[in-house]
């Protein structure tokens, strides 16, 4: 009987042990999750290749451009990278923005966003185009702070879609030839 009960607790306490090592164990895996920040999830990209191009297609967002067979594609969710021809160096960066703006807006707050980040620029122009028969802006900037850079946004529906290409400073018209067919090609839905 002694016996009995000294086994009863051990065995009530060892289960007392093993049920608090695992709270442990879940509320440490918790904390972690928690530092961790936001998951961000890669786009539902397909790439198709056809001849000396790659059209890729982002699922995701709903886009379509059309980029040269020998750029790369870095991807993650509602952005992704083509760095083109190596010996230029010219790099596009897509974001797309769950927002709702009209174009009168948006040149708005472009124009109040270079003012606010108090960059040295020597070179801004905007022009109103079209972008897969979509109003859209084309802002052409230089900036001591960031180099030379074209950019591209198009506002649709609740969603703005953005297109920047950073520019080295050696490859100005050869970037800026890859841009406008870059810009030609896009498809939005």
């Amino acid at each position: 009987m002694i016996m009995k009960k000294a086994f009863s607790k051990i065995l009530l306490i060892f289960i007392l042990a093993a049920i608090l090592g695992a709270v442990y164990f879940i509320w440490q895996a918790i904390a972690a999750k928690k530092n961790q920040g936001p998951t961000v999830k890669a786009p539902d990209i397909q790439v198709i290749v056809q001849g000396d191009h790659k059209i890729v297609k982002n699922l995701t967002d709903g886009y379509q451009v059309t980029i040269p067979k020998t750029w790369t594609i870095d991807g993650t969710k509602r952005q992704f990278y083509s760095s083109l021809d190596p010996e230029v160096g010219c790099k596009i960066s897509t974001q797309v923005n769950n927002e709702k703006i009209d174009i009168k807006d948006l040149k708005m707050e472009l124009e109040n966003g270079i003012k606010d980040e108090q960059l040295t620029v020597e070179n801004l122009k905007f022009e109103e185009i079209l972008v897969n028969d979509l109003p859209g802006i084309r802002e052409t900037l230089k900036t001591l702070e960031w180099g030379d850079s074209i950019r591209i946004y198009v506002p649709v529906d609740n969603k703005l879609y953005g297109f920047v290409m950073s520019i080295p400073s050696l490859s100005i018209e050869k970037c800026t030839i890859y841009m406008n067919n870059f810009v030609n090609n896009i498809i939005l839905r």
